[in-house]
């Protein structure tokens, strides 16, 4: 679990040897961290023996493009509170097995949400600029008031219009 730099460290401040290190794509560990080791923690040997690490290099790239495919399909399904971005549980719904670590992949920007861009979704709406966020009170009286606004300049210009013979 400790990060290779510190397990090396451990290593030789116990009179031992840093063996083999193998690295392995990992969807629990964090790239860097020690998976496992060989002899195990707490066996006996010699001094100068060698010590075999397993390290994890992270989540492994097809593993990740397949969750960010799947995640980019289903994006807006799976935004279920309408945020514009998926939180680890939205994208666990919509992409069962999702592990933290290929989520954290994902999330290139660290916050701990999924937005459009670091998924590669594009608006496919219908044109008019709207989203779901539209759909709350404030955005729907926006969006009646412009339509209102719109229908009254078109009344003004008809009346214009006939009284000046256009």
């Amino acid at each position: 679990g400790q990060a290779q730099a510190a397990a090396r460290a451990a290593i030789t401040g116990a009179g031992l040897a840093v063996g083999t290190v193998t690295e392995v794509y990992s969807e629990t560990a964090p790239a860097g961290s020690v998976i496992s080791q060989s002899p195990a923690a707490g066996a006996t040997v010699a001094p100068g023996s060698a010590v075999s690490l397993t390290v994890s290099k992270g989540a492994d790239p097809a593993v990740v493009d397949t969750a960010h495919t799947a995640l980019r399909d289903a994006f807006n399904q799976a935004d279920i509170d309408g945020s514009g971005g998926l939180t680890y549980e939205e994208a666990r719904t919509a992409f069962p097995g999702l592990s933290q670590a290929v989520f954290n992949a994902l999330d290139t920007n660290g916050d701990g949400v999924l937005d459009k861009t670091e998924l590669g979704v594009e608006d496919s709406g219908c044109g008019c600029g709207c989203s779901k966020s539209d759909l709350t009170p404030e955005g729907l009286k926006q969006r009646l008031g412009d339509f209102f606004l719109g229908g009254l300049a078109l009344v003004l210009l008809a009346g214009l219009g006939r009284r000046t013979g256009f």
